[in-house]
């Protein structure tokens, strides 16, 4: 029942966030405006699942503007204490000329990442919200044409459940499979906490570990005007180390997204 309920809440501000984009009421000179919506077997961030392996629904609204700065803003349900996770994001990204014939391009940023009906008000709970400052390389055309490698790296001074500095370096690669219609998705990224205890703090975990990996390898294809994602995703942390065992398991995610 709770799961219904934090899909509701998370669908209203989907809902919301279409109408802002359908509506035009203000036309800003320069600005253009893209959305998608998602539906996905389970929300996976940096490997571990923030719906205890349930579904999400999960949408975004972006503003960019030729300048190259941009705002957007996305949501999803999730699970725990929390109904919905809704993130707001300021960033600038430009094209350099790095590489010749290679399409090179910065993206440096701002996340704010926020927890509705989290409760976190009360005395002496822990804050769950928190603040990410970002920097990305993307290089197109690196190996064959028409792939993406990005490379990146996020910093919070003070992570999810006040867990202190939190750096996180991540690299990302996409391919066309040729003549099928398929694409290869891989990933991989380094989480690095201050220390154990505060790793445990923000997954609620038993490691004595202050690091671990996450990683994902699938494809992606195309039905009907949507974009289909099947991966599988999993950590290097071992099931002894996690209270909720199945949100650190390797699983098979299916993704399927429609852009507007």
């Amino acid at each position: 029942m709770k799961g219904l309920k934090q899909i509701a809440v998370t669908g209203c501000v989907l809902a919301l966030m279409s109408h802002v984009q359908a509506a035009d009421v203000i036309t800003v000179p320069g600005v253009t405006t893209t959305g998608n919506v998602t539906l996905s077997t389970d929300y996976r961030f940096r490997g571990i699942s923030q719906t205890s392996n349930n579904p999400a629904i999960q949408g975004a609204v972006n503003f960019n503007h030729e300048s190259g700065t941009y705002a957007s803003l996305w949501a999803s349900n999730v699970s725990g204490n929390s109904t919905a996770e809704i993130d707001g994001v300021l960033g600038y990204a430009t094209k350099l000329n790095l590489i010749p014939n290679r399409d090179t391009t910065l993206d440096v940023g701002y996340i704010r990442y926020m927890y509705a009906g989290s409760g976190d008000s009360a005395p002496g709970s822990k804050q769950p919200d928190y603040n990410e400052l970002f920097g990305r390389l993307s290089l197109a055309g690196s190996v064959i044409k028409e792939d993406n490698l990005m490379v990146g790296a996020n910093y919070s001074n003070d992570y999810f459940n006040q867990s202190d500095n939190f750096w996180y370096f991540s690299a990302n690669y996409t391919a066309p499979i040729k003549d099928t219609g398929f694409g290869l998705v891989a990933g991989i990224g380094y989480n690095l906490f201050k220390n154990s205890h505060m790793m445990n703090r923000a997954l609620g975990t038993t490691s004595n570990d202050d690091s671990y990996i996450d990683y994902k390898l699938g494809t992606s294809f195309g039905v009907q005007g949507l974009t289909t994602e099947l991966a599988w995703v999993e950590t290097s942390l071992k099931d002894s180390e996690c209270v909720d065992k199945k949100a650190c398991d390797g699983t098979v995610q299916l993704s399927i997204s429609k852009t507007f």
